[in-house]
């Protein structure tokens, strides 16, 4: 029992090293995206200091809510023009890629043998688990890392949204700006993220990684286009939040779903992962 331990452990610990590793320029990425984004708004909120529309600069929690705001709901028209909100989808195609096709591509050479230290494949298939869980809550962690580069930089560390700003610079007219839609923006694209990347990647071995990224851009383009609750990236979209507006989506419905998602990413990829035959596939 102690050496199928060690085993797991090892594995676990070559996932991190390698993954880490393998994501390090993406991460680079995401970082300089956040901080170039949060510069954006800066300069935004500072034209409009100018012309006294709002009184002061953004603080971290608006920089963030910047980021993923995602877009109201669309209402085809004839004169409407179709937008993808540039960096909300930055941050769930990143999220996507991070997790693109490591689980897959570790059963070569090296990875046999990490299958092999792990007594079984249980085993190792949960290793990939964790280290997806653990990768998508780094990038977030640079996100707002990013993000408080650029608050502490401009000197407004507040989190709180602020409502001028939101109502000037964003768009959003919402009465509820206390610390509960302040949680909402922080940890609401993070719990879908997760839940969604650990779907994402037993689909990558079932269809391929190529399909299942695919897949899940499709998903997160049709929640561009509907406002529907079975369309999870609305969840991730802080403008589709009830919180905004009176026919948005349920955070804890989000979470919930989010929930569902990751254990049956899960349980689902272990079950196909016991009968996966690795010798074919490589």
């Amino acid at each position: 029992m102690q050496k199928e331990s060690k085993g797991f452990g090892t594995v676990f610990i070559q996932d991190m090293k390698r993954g880490m590793r393998q994501n390090r320029i993406k991460y680079l990425v995401i970082l300089l995206f956040t901080i170039a984004c949060c510069c954006i708004m800066y300069r935004i909120c500072h034209v409009k200091i100018g012309r006294g529309v709002i009184e002061g600069a953004p603080n971290f929690m608006d920089y963030l809510l910047y980021i993923m705001q995602g877009c109201s709901e669309f209402k085809a028209s004839g004169n409407t023009v179709f937008n993808i909100p540039p960096t909300w989808i930055f941050v769930q195609m990143m999220a996507s890629f991070l997790v693109f096709s490591y689980a897959v591509k570790d059963l070569d050479k090296q990875g046999m043998i990490m299958l092999i230290k792990s007594a079984n494949r249980t085993k190792w298939w949960l290793s990939k688990c964790i280290w997806n869980i653990s990768t998508i809550v780094v990038m977030y962690l640079i996100i707002w890392c990013g993000v408080l580069i650029v608050a502490v930089a401009t000197g407004e560390m507040g989190l709180l949204t602020t409502k001028d700003i939101c109502r000037e610079a964003l768009d959003l007219t919402f009465e509820q700006e206390g610390i509960r839609y302040s949680l909402i923006v922080m940890f609401m694209p993070l719990i879908m993220s997760l839940g969604i990347s650990l779907m994402q990647m037993t689909l990558s071995l079932v269809i391929g990684p190529v399909f299942s990224f695919t897949f899940v851009l499709a998903v997160d383009i049709l929640s561009v286009y509907f406002l529907n609750p079975f369309f999870v990236g609305n969840y991730s979209m802080m403008m589709r939040s009830d919180y905004v507006i009176s026919n948005g989506v349920n955070p804890l419905v989000g979470a919930a779903i989010s929930v569902v998602l990751g254990i049956s990413g899960i349980i689902l990829g272990n079950v196909y992962f016991k009968k996966y035959d690795i010798l074919n596939k490589m």
